[in-house]
This record gives structure tokens, C-alpha cells and sequence, in this order.
């Protein structure tokens, strides 16, 4: 169901996003996931181009025309996150705050430098954007390709995405008994557990 190039690109992003280190590596990893579905999956035909102020459709006087054009990339993606957002979720804010994580990853800085701006913590906004990328796989899988269509299609969803990882260090100090020439048949058996 899922065996154009399309696809397969956009499930191979999502893969890299379930497996990077590093969260700023997992939300682009998710955008390209969710940046090359949202290109398949947008409307055909052209749109009229918008007055900046008003919103409305800007016409030629002279020509008597409305000038239409194809749909941007950015106006795609919209449409996908507005698709598949959550009923109820406030989807420009959604939007927009995937986008300025999204700007300021990719011209070099760090998510942490604004990460007082946003109205989520990094790890929600990659949570929601893997959930976005996921909606989209299963929106370009083609039905009529389903080799059993009768058979109800259950799929597995990791609820968190984020990937940390963990470093401890001990420094232990122990004494040996009998002083002089360290013995280690007679050290203090050292028992490290889980708090």
C-alpha cells in the first residue's frame, strides 16, 4: 500500500526520526517526513493570489482577472497539519510553532534559543510533528493496493518519541581490611542498584 518513491521517502524520515539521538535531529528528521508528504498530497489546480492585508483575492482591473498560481510548499504543509490536527487544538498556533522550531533549526541555531518562546516544551513539538508525519504515511497509502481489504488494518503507534540518553558515573571509595598489601580476595562486595 505504500510502494511509490513518495512514500518510501517519507517512511524513510520518519525512521531516521524514530531513531536520532539528538531531539533537534528527530524534529527535522519528522519535517522532511512530513515536508515531502504534504507535497503529494496537496491540491491540484491553482489558487488566486491574496491581498497581504485583507486576505481576499486580489483581481486585475485591467484584465478583468483574478491572477492564480500554484500552491506553495509552506501552504501545502499548512494544509496537511490543519488536516490532521487534533479536534479541538488550536491549529494556527500548532502551525506556527512547528514552523519557527522548523526556521530556526534550519538556519543554525538552536532550539534552545527559543524554547522560552514557545507555548510547549521541545519534546512536546516533536511528539506532535511525529504524530503528524504518522497521520500523513497513513494518508498516502493507496486502499486499492490493500492485498487483504476485508481484513481490518491494525497499526502500532510508539507514544513517545523522543529519544534520551542517560549518563551516570560513580565514584566509589571502600577500605580493604588488613592495611598493608591490597588483597582483593577480601574486598567489600560492591552492590549497584536502581533507585
Amino acid at each position: 500500500m505504500h510502494d511509490d518513491d513518495v512514500s518510501q521517502a517519507v517512511m524513510r524520515w520518519y525512521r531516521f526520526g524514530q531513531r536520532a539521538d539528538n531531539i533537534e535531529d528527530q524534529f527535522m528528521y519528522f519535517w522532511f517526513a512530513v515536508e515531502i508528504a504534504s507535497g503529494a498530497l496537496k491540491e491540484t489546480g491553482k489558487i488566486a493570489h491574496l491581498c497581504p492585508k485583507c486576505n481576499s483575492a486580489l483581481h486585475c482591473e485591467f484584465c478583468n482577472e483574478t491572477p492564480m498560481r500554484r500552491r506553495f510548499a509552506t501552504e501545502a504543509i499548512k494544509d496537511l497539519i490543519f488536516r490532521v490536527a487534533p479536534p479541538g487544538a488550536n491549529k494556527d498556533e500548532l502551525y506556527n510553532t512547528l514552523t519557527k522550531i522548523r526556521n530556526t533549526l534550519h538556519h543554525g541555531r538552536r532550539l534552545n534559543s527559543i524554547e522560552k518562546k514557545l507555548p510547549c516544551t521541545d519534546e512536546q513539538a516533536v511528539h506532535v510533528l511525529a504524530n503528524i508525519a504518522w497521520r500523513a504515511i497513513s494518508l498516502l497509502a493507496v486502499h486499492d493496493s490493500d492485498p487483504s481489504p476485508d481484513t481490518p488494518l491494525t497499526l502500532a503507534r510508539i507514544e513517545g518519541v523522543t529519544n534520551k540518553t542517560m549518563v551516570v558515573s560513580a565514584h566509589v571509595v571502600s577500605t580493604f581490611p588488613g592495611g598493608g598489601d591490597l588483597d582483593l580476595a577480601g574486598a567489600p562486595n560492591v552492590d549497584i542498584r536502581p533507585c
